[in-house]
């Protein structure tokens, strides 16, 4: 392995050796039996106010959001309504509407508006048998379509 480097280097010096120093810290004597403990009752109290607050914030949680879907729900109920008039209002155009073109005096007035007659007297048309022939899957036959021409035309 004449490319690798050593994983140590043996030509530098030793390093001068750093004194070991103590952290530097103070003890501080306590009470001990002498010291005043918490009261349980005032630790118990705490406690509870402590759920009593809780409690009261989930169920003001609980009132903002039926008091969100109350006025969503208004707001797409008061839409909603407004649909419906518009409805009934075009569906009662509608029905006049519909009223007036199918009465026949409005028709006879509107016909001769335009120029119309009454008819004077009534004919039927026959037409020929259609030219266009399909064959069995309903396609467009090009070869049927021209015998039966062939054969109207003589």
């Amino acid at each position: 392995m004449a490319g690798a480097a050593p994983a140590y280097r043996y030509d530098y010096p030793e390093r001068a050796r750093i004194p070991y120093r103590e952290p530097e810290f103070r003890v501080m004597r306590g009470r001990g039996a002498h010291a005043t403990p918490l009261n349980p009752q005032l630790i118990s109290l705490a406690k509870i106010g402590a759920i009593v607050l809780i409690v009261v914030a989930l169920v003001c949680c609980v009132r903002v959001a039926f008091s969100a879907a109350t006025v969503t729900s208004s707001i797409s109920s008061d839409q909603l309504s407004a649909q419906i008039s518009e409805v009934r209002s075009t569906t009662g155009d509608l029905e006049v509407r519909q009223s007036m073109m199918s009465n026949p005096t409005n028709l006879q007035r509107e016909a001769e508006g335009l120029g119309m007659v009454p008819a004077t007297e009534i004919a039927a048309i026959t037409l020929p048998e259609d030219v266009v022939q399909t064959d069995a899957d309903g396609n467009l036959s090009l070869s049927k379509s021209l015998a039966v021409a062939a054969s109207q035309a003589s």
